[in-house]
């Protein structure tokens, strides 16, 4: 067959808005006249699986990925998000 790879990934993002002006947003219970986002942070973990089958020249693999995110408001947190999962898989021929 060929190598096998095991591997694992993190990511971290944090962002904001120049004076807070970016978007209305509307989430959760947060009135209408606070709701604009100020900032935001993306943490994403994730694991998987790489096989290389040489006689093919080709590799397959399959991931998970969990993402959080936390969204801040001028009045405050913003509620009802919910963490995302993700499961990715393919494959490459190389020729």
């Amino acid at each position: 067959v060929g190598k096998t790879t095991l591997y694992g990934e993190y990511y971290r993002g944090e962002f904001g808005t120049a004076g807070g002006n970016m978007l209305n947003a509307g989430f959760g219970t947060v009135a209408a006249a606070t709701n604009r986002i100020v900032g935001s942070e993306v943490d994403m973990w994730g694991l998987g699986f790489n096989q290389s089958i040489d006689a093919a020249a080709m590799d397959l693999y399959i991931g998970y990925r969990n993402y959080e995110v936390d969204v801040t408001l001028q009045g405050g947190k913003a509620s009802g998000l919910q963490d995302f999962q993700a499961v990715l898989g393919g494959g490459i021929i190389r020729f």
